[in-house]
């Protein structure tokens, strides 16, 4: 499993056909530091924090489940299957 940034998505989505992502016109739209921005839109860092998620939520008009979304693995791992035994009540 893993958490997947989709903000590259969202913005170019929102970008008239054609035009180049300004990261620095972006990032002072938000009121978020250049840097903010620039890991945001290129998906790096492991966390971000929950007025960056609002800010870019309420300028694109998204819900945060549509920037950061959760992709499962098809393979098991011990601690899915124990999870989900906790959830169910059955074992293995």
């Amino acid at each position: 499993m893993m958490i997947v940034n989709r903000a590259k998505e969202i913005v170019d989505q929102a970008m008239p056909p054609g035009e180049i992502v300004n990261i620095k016109a972006l990032a002072q739209q938000l009121g978020l530091a250049y840097n903010t921005m620039y890991n945001l839109y290129h998906g790096r860092g492991n966390r971000i924090d929950y007025e960056t998620l609002d800010k870019f939520c309420g300028v694109f008009n998204v819900l945060p489940g549509d920037v950061l979304i959760r992709k499962t693995d098809d393979k098991k791992t011990k601690l899915g299957t124990a999870t989900t035994a906790l959830a169910t009540g059955v074992t293995e």
